[in-house]
């Protein structure tokens, strides 16, 4: 059994293969999914989730 997880500002999922290989199949398809997405939207869409954090920690 081959295990990974995948997280977001949001949530937390785990992911589990067969082999490595497929594990490896999955995370690169994730990653092009990743990839493929950031550019199909506009920067005003762009969250920075690290600054968004850091300012509501000054509030």
């Amino acid at each position: 059994m081959f295990a990974f997880e995948l997280s977001t500002p949001r949530e937390t999922m785990y992911f589990i293969a067969d082999s490595d290989k497929e594990k490896e199949e999955w995370i690169n398809s994730i990653g092009r999914s990743i990839v493929q997405h950031s550019r199909s939207i506009t920067d005003q869409e762009i969250v920075d989730y690290d600054s968004a954090s850091a300012a509501s920690q000054l509030r």
